[in-house]
């Protein structure tokens, strides 16, 4: 049994999820990573009705948990796969990085022809 938790924004007036009624398009937070879902869920009536059910917690970000757990059934996560993270191009050398790299070309250039 998972425990997730959703929270709600009150400057929004956003309510709590419907009850028993539709399949709901929400952002989920697993309690136990802090890792955030996007899933299709089903908000149950009673722990008795539905004893496998996960728990869900709904989150003031002002005063924090808002009552007891409420029973949720998780149809499915919606996540899309984690890409890999592609390095951005460096930009423009500064004058003093031009510098550098010149006098250091140069020295190897150097070493090379006392080498020969």
């Amino acid at each position: 049994m998972a425990e997730y938790q959703l929270v709600l924004d009150l400057t929004r007036d956003e309510k709590k999820l419907p009850i028993n009624q539709e399949v709901v398009v929400t952002q989920l937070r697993d309690k136990s990573t802090m890792f955030t879902h996007k899933a299709k869920v089903v908000v149950r009536s009673s722990f008795d009705e539905y004893p496998d059910a996960d728990k869900l917690y709904y989150i003031s970000p002002t005063s924090g948990e808002l009552g007891d757990p409420v029973p949720i059934q998780v149809i499915e996560f919606l996540d899309e796969e984690i890409q890999d993270v592609k390095v951005l191009p460096k930009g423009k050398l500064t004058l003093g990085e031009r510098k550098g790299r010149m006098l250091a070309t140069m020295l190897k250039e150097r070493q090379e022809r006392k080498k020969k």
